[in-house]
């Protein structure tokens, strides 16, 4: 039996200790993330790229998080919040378009990539992006918000 989990988490730490051409993981998702889709490329179109770096970085801890619990907790219902149509607006369209673009990332940045580490990457942000996207036009309950942990 293959331990996903660990799988995950071994490739995880590989893109993160990875450089191409001095170019971390991070940075490079976000340079060429917005790139993947018109929309996208309009909703960043003013954001610093170390910010973005930072935010990836977060969004991926966040979501890591609340897959290994399914615990709502402040965090991701602040995102929820924010990712909603009437902020930021981040429909539920564009989370395949992001994990596709991590996937891409994660293969270059991971020379241990397989079929097995996409598959590592996507059970890792399913929840999180379930959470996210259900909330897009749903009022969130107070008690999401709340950490009760």
């Amino acid at each position: 039996m293959i331990d996903l989990r660990k799988v995950f988490h071994l490739s995880y730490d590989r893109v993160v200790s990875n450089r191409i051409n001095g170019e971390t993981f991070f940075t490079f998702f976000y340079k060429t993330f917005p790139n993947s889709d018109p929309v996208l490329k309009k909703k960043f179109e003013n954001t610093d790229l170390e910010s973005l770096a930072r935010m990836v970085h977060n969004s991926i801890h966040l979501m890591v998080r609340f897959s290994e619990d399914y615990t709502s907790n402040s965090e991701i219902g602040k995102v929820a919040l924010i990712h909603r149509k009437e902020r930021l607006d981040i429909h539920p369209r564009l989370y395949p378009i992001w994990l596709n673009s991590i996937l891409m990332a994660v293969s270059l940045f991971d020379p241990k990539y397989s079929d097995e580490v996409a598959l590592a990457w996507k059970l890792a942000m399913a929840p999180g992006i379930t959470f996210l996207t259900h909330f897009y036009e749903k009022d969130l309950e107070s008690s999401i918000l709340e950490n009760k942990s």
